[in-house]
């Protein structure tokens, strides 16, 4: 797989990444969009949980994409608020072209178009996120990704849309079909980090 990515957005991208990388060693972009989707996502206390533990980690700095619909925004400005009571540092809702920098360890949340994310992903050390385009922009961009492959419990599907490139995507699957409410937020974050460190 290949993409093509906008000069404009790509200039923007870099131009925005090349800010954050002043005062962090590792970007991770972060995509919790579902596309309308519910069953594709987990629960707001594990999204809440995996950035907060993202976070964590020494030098990262996360970008998180806000998504392209309203519920997927207010989903997102939640996040930041929680966050930012926990004690990390957020920045609002950009544009790519707005002048953003940020102490490491933080995040910066973006509104932005599909090439915008794309040469975002492009920029940034590693996706993680939901079952949904940005993992196969990651996969062609050849950034490392960690897919939560959620809403199935066949794993031949899961094959099936399993990203494909020039460089690691990982899946971590939950079967919250047949098991609904059964799966533990701890574990899947830990099968998380433990996929990205055999990356």
């Amino acid at each position: 797989p290949a993409i093509w990515i906008d000069e404009h957005a790509k200039t923007l991208a870099k131009r925005m990444v090349g800010r954050l990388r002043q005062s962090a060693g590792h970007i991770v972009t972060v995509n919790l969009g579902v596309g309308g989707n519910t069953r594709k996502r987990l629960d707001d206390d594990f999204e809440l949980n995996l950035l907060a533990s993202l976070l964590s980690e020494k030098g990262t700095t996360l970008i998180l994409d806000c998504g392209a619909e309203a519920e997927e925004k207010k989903r997102a400005q939640g996040l930041l608020e929680a966050l930012n009571k926990q004690g990390f540092r957020t920045v609002p809702a950009n544009r790519l072209d707005d002048p953003v920098s940020l102490p490491s360890p933080g995040i910066v949340s973006i509104v932005c178009s599909i090439g915008e994310i794309a040469a975002v992903i492009s920029e940034s050390d590693e996706f993680i996120g939901y079952d949904s385009a940005c993992q196969h922009i990651a996969a062609a961009a050849g950034i490392p990704s960690c897919t939560v492959f959620a809403g199935s419990n066949n794993p031949r599907f899961v094959r099936r849309w399993h990203a494909r490139g020039r460089s690691v995507s990982k899946i971590i699957h939950v079967d919250n079909l047949s098991r609904d409410k059964m799966f533990d937020n701890a574990d899947i974050i830990s099968r998380i980090h433990d996929a990205r460190n055999r990356a």
